[in-house]
């Protein structure tokens, strides 16, 4: 069973370079995004990429803060706010924006994301508490979760979203509440794929 919450890590790339010692890093970031973003690195000068363009920075080895902003009705972007580089290397950021988990559900609602089930096995379980140990409740085809659960087919659209707290085991986590062929059921939100309605995938972050 999957207990992870959604995690948005940034897509970094590196080489070696030439020379070991070189202590700074030549950081090509690029905006993957659908949308100008604003970015700067350790509350210094920002400046904005445009869509599918990359920028370059130098950055020392060591730990490093990031402000970074999507334009738009965006939450972020795909880089943590703290990150820590390497010595002597060349990095490629692919910079994204993302959405959190309340306002893409949000959104949602309004008809302005459209959500699926993720195109492999997919879980869901049709009761919102469930007394038992953690043991009891470490498999979805086992133990105190086999009665309540179900496996939902790949690629399904998913409507009637709404945020829930759900206890199974002693264990609280926030998933997705949801109506299916008529059922309520409950989703984590690793299992569902968040969609503009063009067909673009969005990242999600709890």
């Amino acid at each position: 069973m999957n207990w992870f919450a959604i995690a948005v890590p940034v897509l970094v790339t590196a080489t070696a370079l030439a020379s070991p010692g070189f202590a700074a890093n030549s950081v090509t970031l690029k905006n993957s995004g659908p949308a100008p973003v604003q970015i700067g690195f350790d509350r210094g000068a920002t400046q904005t990429i445009a869509p599918r363009a990359t920028a370059a920075v130098n950055l020392n080895a060591g730990q490093h803060t990031a402000q970074c902003r999507f334009e738009g009705a965006y939450d972020g972007c795909n880089i943590e706010d703290q990150f820590t580089l390497g010595d002597g290397r060349q990095f490629t950021i692919e910079l994204r924006p993302v959405y959190t988990l309340q306002h893409a559900v949000t959104l949602a609602q309004q008809g302005a994301l459209r959500v699926e089930t993720r195109r492999d096995t997919v879980w869901a379980t049709k009761a919102e508490d469930i007394a038992g140990t953690g043991t009891e409740c470490a498999d979805y085809e086992a133990g105190k979760l086999a009665a309540i659960t179900t496996k939902l087919r790949s690629g399904i659209k998913v409507d009637q979203l709404a945020l829930a707290t759900q206890r199974l085991c002693n264990q609280t986590r926030t998933v997705v509440a949801a109506t299916i062929g008529g059922e309520k059921i409950y989703v984590q939100p690793n299992f569902l794929v968040f969609r503009q309605l063009d067909g673009r995938p969005v990242q999600i972050r709890q």
